[in-house]
């Protein structure tokens, strides 16, 4: 595999916050980091960090940290993360400062990524979902949806709370829920049970409304401003009680399409069509156009996302070491194409993103980047010379800079800019967080280096 050298440098990170294997160590760097920005602008009125229940509970906070979903702020002055700490963490991005009075010992810091608001949910997180249209400038979509088990689906505030002082005679418990907005019902009638979504999406251009995947194949439509579901599907015909929806497709921003047709696929490698337009009601049975990969190919579709062109459709799954590529304009039974990886994705989730400008973009180990170009990626993985195959049609770019990840981490997320062009706030940011199937050491002398990382063109 051919490493090249590419124009991305790291421009802030989160440094060794994140590293270790004990969550309350991670907690208590952040409070000092607060403390010291705290020192250098004596005079803003910093939020408070939220603190954890269960910041006492050895069983639990022995772990380490990892990013699970991660967003940049529509504006891009903010990224925004969810944690397995069950912490929603917003980092503002820091702002280059000519101010001679700070101090050249206190001007490093100005590069540390260190939470402007953090908060902690009472349960483990299992999906989540950030507006498309985040920004701490923006109250009304400054939020995220979070999905927990045995709880109502939650739309998440972002935005600071006014006054400490207002909380001073709640209890723990109630101030800990003050930045629950609005909540949505997800009891299932038939026999009271929660039923909690494992996939929330919410579409560009579609901000009225989200949609949820879960179990038995089922897809639920809500209205943000009310608490049920406007419609509910199945979208499989038999087999489907204990398959799950697993992702719907990512679309880019620019890319205008008829929202009412969505793409949902399944833990089964099942995926397929929903017209939302062809039925009427609260529950009916939509047998779409459905498509199912042979289980040789993988272990359940966990990501599906569309060229900016809106042509292909490239398809992760467990594991595998392929992605697979279909066509939007004639979709057929198989795919037309496939991209080779240089390693097998386990059941940990490696999410890829389609970078603007660049390329499809994939983490991997030791800080590398695997970018198929633009060129390729709206051709359906077809170059000028040939279908892709031996080469595997990749470039592996190497990032400067970036902690080494020997003891068990490799980049996990990564996410673009939305406005790149015109900022200076960096292009794309990636997190590096352990891989769970990697045996853990915590003795070792090397300590498990989870970070976050902005990178900008160099």
């Amino acid at each position: 595999m051919n490493v090249y050298n590419f124009n991305f440098k790291v421009v802030h990170s989160t440094k060794s916050t994140l590293y270790g294997y004990n969550v309350s160590e991670v907690w208590r760097r952040e409070e000092v980091q607060r403390v010291n920005l705290q020192t250098i602008y004596p005079d803003y009125k910093w939020p408070k960090l939220a603190q954890s229940l269960y910041r006492d509970h050895e069983d639990l906070i022995n772990k380490p940290v990892a990013i699970q979903d991660m967003k940049w702020s529509h504006d891009g002055t903010s990224i925004i993360t969810i944690s397995n700490d069950t912490g929603i963490r917003q980092y503002l991005i820091p702002e280059e400062n000519t101010d001679d009075s700070i101090g050249n010992e206190n001007r490093s810091d100005l590069s540390l990524l260190t939470p402007f608001t953090r908060g902690f949910k009472n349960k483990s997180i299992v999906c989540s979902e950030i507006h498309p249209l985040n920004s701490m400038y923006d109250k009304d979509y400054n939020f995220v949806l979070l999905s927990s088990r045995d709880m109502p689906i939650q739309m998440y505030d972002l935005n600071i709370q006014d006054e400490e002082e207002e909380y001073e005679n709640i209890s723990l418990l109630s101030k800990r829920h003050s930045n629950v907005r609005y909540s949505y019902n997800i009891v299932n009638p038939m026999n009271e049970k929660f039923e909690s979504p494992f996939s929330i999406k919410i579409y560009p251009h579609q901000y009225d409304r989200f949609y949820t995947g879960g179990l038995n194949n089922i897809i639920k439509i809500y209205d943000f401003n009310r608490s049920l579901p406007i419609c509910e599907y199945s979208v499989s015909r038999r087999n489907s009680n204990r398959s799950i929806i697993s992702c719907f497709e990512e679309r880019s921003n620019n890319y205008m399409i008829d929202n009412k047709v969505v793409l949902w696929a399944s833990y089964k490698n099942e995926f397929g069509r929903l017209d939302t337009r062809c039925a009427k009601g609260y529950s009916k049975n939509i047998y779409e156009a459905k498509y199912r990969l042979p289980q040789n190919l993988g272990n359940g579709i966990y990501q599906m996302i569309r060229s900016d062109n809106g042509h292909y459709l490239y398809i992760f799954l467990r594991k595998s070491d392929k992605i697979q590529i279909f066509d939007m304009r004639n979709m057929e039974s198989k795919s037309i194409n496939e991209l080779k990886l240089p390693f097998k994705i386990g059941y940990q989730k490696i999410l890829a993103s389609m970078v603007e400008g660049q390329g499809l973009m994939l983490g991997s180990s030791q800080n590398i980047l695997l970018v198929w170009d633009k060129a390729l990626v709206e051709s359906g993985g077809i170059t000028n010379r040939e279908q892709v195959k031996d080469n595997y049609g990749f470039h592996a770019i190497s990032i400067d800079n970036l902690h080494s990840s020997t003891n068990g981490a490799r980049i996990n997320i990564i996410t673009q800019n939305p406005n790149w062009i015109n900022s200076d706030n960096g292009c794309i940011a990636i997190s590096s967080s352990f891989d769970r199937n990697c045996t853990i050491d915590a003795t070792a002398t090397t300590k498990l280096q989870s970070s976050l990382y902005v990178l900008g063109l160099n």
